[in-house]
């Protein structure tokens, strides 16, 4: 199966399109690949905070959303994701440095 381009299913544009790439979806998880680059949205030149990985993983979610719909024969649609506050998270990491 072919996997369709990433930037199809996610309903963000331009800089605000953080995802690279879907590597793999099925009916119930996606893997997709995102580069950090120096000029990378919400970099400082060096890297990006951790907390950008809630970013990361909400267009992860709203990706395996889109690739459902598409499946299902769906327009992709737009949503809201949303981290409840009662949930507890933590970030070891302050910053992710490019690769």
């Amino acid at each position: 199966m072919t996997l369709p381009d990433i930037k199809t299913l996610v309903p963000h544009s331009g800089a605000m399109s953080l995802l690279d790439k879907l590597l793999a979806a099925d009916a119930e998880t996606l893997d997709a690949q995102v580069g950090i680059r120096a000029n990378s949205m919400f970099s400082d030149g060096a890297a990006v905070g951790a907390w950008v990985g809630v970013e990361y993983m909400a267009q992860a979610v709203a990706a395996h959303a889109g690739h459902a719909a598409k499946l299902r024969g769906e327009p992709v649609r737009v949503g809201f994701c949303s981290v409840p506050a009662a949930t507890p998270a933590r970030c070891r990491l302050s910053r992710s440095a490019p690769y």
